[in-house]
């Protein structure tokens, strides 16, 4: 109710960091804020939800940057920890 413009949903699972070779988790998470910034702007003035599985924590830098560039965890605003996949 009170919707006036529909969501963009947008599920994600990157390639693991473990035991695979990092690098095609690097090139995902890498690639990734871009493909947020598309989302976005075609989403126009409705609201963006990305769910699934980042394999990552806050420990690693590639996801940090994540949030540094604005965009949230809800797990670690939830304070719910970390939560296996």
């Amino acid at each position: 109710p009170g919707v006036r413009v529909d969501a963009t949903v947008l599920s994600v699972h990157l390639a693991g960091p473990w035991p695979m070779p990092i690098d095609a988790w690097a090139s995902d998470i890498g690639e990734f804020p871009d493909t947020l910034r598309e989302v976005g702007r075609t989403a126009g003035a409705g609201a963006v939800i990305v769910a699934g599985d980042f394999n990552a924590t806050a420990d690693m830098a590639a996801f940090r940057r994540l949030l540094d560039e604005g965009f949230g965890d809800a797990g670690m605003d939830a304070g719910a920890g970390l939560a296996r996949t």
